[in-house]
């Protein structure tokens, strides 16, 4: 039930202070402690305590809805394909369709406010309200659906003039980001028992297939408008096996790169949410560069290697952003490797895509070599298409050492990989794709760039931001100072953390920290392994602050933490809340009920 709400609906003067006593106003030279008719000596005035109409609402929930209004209003605006946008001109009456769904998306926005002024009456509840925002906002996105079928139906007249469709444009992105923003439900709204964030999390699932499938399509009916296209030339048999040949690789390189995306998405995986939306935000971005640059606004159903579904992606990244979402990473201890996890699949995406790219610009240089100008000049010439297959395979190389770099480090004391090298290789990673995309717009013009071209740059310093500002990862090196060792500080930071050692009997390994459970939850109730116990109890101060410093430290071995766990109970919470527990260890504490230990846990999971 929604705090502070009756039967879970929303009340007039929500949330409700409880009634003061009623008394009778005083004459108004009462004395202090005068109520109605009665005198009581030295008693306070009766006030009734007040509280916010808005109490409850999470800080997260405001940022939606700010975000969701500034990506709708800017979607008006920009261009929805080649043959309508807001100020470009257009249908009077798809103007003016396009501005009212947008005013009511964005009015919806306010319903949640709205109840909780009672302006609603008396017995609205927070799921009514959620039902009808979705609804609300179902126009909006039946319009963006109506767009992507315009470009589809029409770019299937290729088989009878040659002609592609009027594409999609920056608004689509914008819109629907926008729409799928103001559809989904706030913290605030969801309820621990809710169904809500599974059902969204089935609806990223169904919209990252669906993208999938519609590159997959997309590919294909290029590849046959290839081969209908030459025949109504009567293009040599040699040419336009060349193109076919070009073609397959520039659709492969599509399908790959959204399959790098999905695959996980659909494993139901933590890190492959985080990575989606990242993706989502890098094409928000790129789309809104290539809406001011008149030949990169379009992306076409055919005729365009860039079409890879980026709309349906963008929504599935946005919906992704549901709190509350049930994906999960097994085998991790702290949220923060999760977040790890989601730059490594950022950096394979990367290579992948590199790679890819790499190949269509060789393949490329091949046909042109051969070309005997049956469908004119290509706009990249052998030596330009060389000239970006080498950056393409610099920044391939530079993408598969970060993949690398970012794993834990197996067997280490510290297992956290080095931050300043996952900084190191973004950089670099940043440096290649600019100077790509600026040789590409040299060599092959305005023409040869596509949104996808965009994305690149923008992707590395995603990661970069990731690894620098995300609370969990924040969390994972909590007392490791970035830079550390060219500034001198992993010396202090090591002793800070230092504790004595004593000559104990080693216990056996635990299970690593990183290694994936065999089956079972995501948390293990198995118990750790016996320890033994000191035979001296610990009393000084001074051993006291070393296992306190010892139970926080994430260069504790693991041994340590479970001696530690049995040996002073006082210190669990801080084991629990540690890197480097391994998982039996989790279980374990996690099996105790302690208060404690279970907010730790709690933190350690959700951040």
């Amino acid at each position: 039930m929604h705090p502070g709400s009756e039967n879970g609906g929303y009340q007039v003067g929500y949330p409700q202070a409880p009634a003061a006593q009623a008394y009778s106003a005083p004459p108004p030279s009462a004395p202090p402690g005068y109520f109605g008719s009665q005198y009581v000596p030295g008693a306070p005035m009766a006030s009734a305590p007040k509280r916010s109409l808005f109490a409850g609402i999470a800080v997260s929930d405001y940022v939606r809805d700010g975000i969701a209004a500034l990506l709708l209003f800017i979607a008006m605006f920009l261009p929805w394909n080649s043959e309508f946008s807001f100020t470009g001109g257009g249908f009077a009456g798809l103007i003016l369709l396009v501005i009212l769904l947008t005013l009511l998306s964005i009015a919806s926005l306010a319903l949640p406010y709205v109840a909780r002024l009672g302006m609603l009456g008396p017995n609205w509840h927070v799921a009514q309200v959620r039902m009808i925002r979705l609804l609300v906002n179902l126009p909006y996105a039946l319009m963006i659906i109506g767009f992507l079928l315009w470009d589809v139906v029409a770019s299937l007249w290729v088989f009878s003039n040659a002609d592609a469709g009027p594409g999609i444009g920056s608004a689509m992105i914008f819109g629907a980001a926008g729409v799928v923003l103001a559809a989904q439900p706030r913290a605030s709204e969801i309820e621990a028992s809710s169904m809500i964030p599974a059902r969204w999390s089935a609806g990223v699932r169904g919209l990252a297939i669906a993208a999938l499938a519609l590159t997959v399509i997309s590919a294909l009916l290029d590849l046959v408008a290839i081969l209908t296209t030459a025949h109504q030339h009567d293009a040599e048999t040699s040419d336009t096996l060349r193109i076919l040949v070009l073609a397959l690789l520039l659709v492969a390189s599509s399908i790959a790169i959204v399959t790098v995306v999905v695959l996980g998405v659909i494993r139901g995986l933590a890190s492959a949410r985080i990575a989606l939306m990242g993706v989502a935000l890098a094409f928000v971005v790129a789309s809104f560069f290539s809406a001011f640059i008149v030949e990169v606004r379009f992306d076409f159903f055919l005729a365009s290697p860039a079409y890879m579904g980026a709309v349906l992606l963008v929504a599935a990244g946005v919906a992704a952003t549901t709190p509350g979402q049930v994906f999960n990473d097994y085998g991790s201890t702290h949220p923060g490797y999760t977040w790890l996890r989601a730059a490594r699949g950022l950096l394979l995406l990367m290579a992948v895509w590199n790679f890819a790219d790499a190949i269509v610009s060789i393949g490329r240089a091949i046909v042109v070599a051969t070309y005997s100008n049956e469908y004119g000049t290509p706009p990249l010439g052998v030596g330009a298409s060389a000239a970006l297959a080498v950056f393409s395979l610099l920044s391939g190389a530079l993408s598969t050492v970060g993949t690398m770099m970012v794993r834990p480090r197996q067997g280490a004391t510290d297992p956290r990989p080095a931050r300043e090298m996952i900084l190191g290789i973004c950089l670099g990673l940043f440096v290649l794709t600019v100077a790509r995309l600026i040789a590409l717009s040299v060599m092959g013009g305005a023409a040869a760039l596509f949104t996808r071209e965009l994305v690149l740059p923008i992707l590395p310093i995603l990661v970069a931001v990731g690894i620098l500002a995300a609370k969990p990862v924040r969390s994972l090196y909590q007392g490791v100072p970035l830079f550390a060792m060219a500034t001198g500080g992993t010396a202090s930071a090591m002793q800070a953390g230092a504790m004595p050692t004593s000559a104990q009997p080693q216990m056996a390994q635990p299970t690593h920290a990183f290694s994936r459970p065999q089956s079972g939850p995501f948390i293990s109730t198995t118990p750790p392994p016996a320890v033994p116990t000191p035979a001296t109890s610990v009393a000084s101060s001074a051993t006291t602050d070393a296992d306190a410093l010892a139970a926080a430290n994430p260069q504790t071995p693991q041994a340590e933490l479970a001696r530690l766990a049995q040996a002073r109970p006082d210190l669990r919470p801080a084991i629990a809340a540690n890197p480097n527990t391994y998982p039996e260890l989790i279980g374990w504490l996690q099996a105790l009920g302690d208060p404690a230990v279970n907010s730790a846990l709690a933190q350690r999971l959700y951040g």
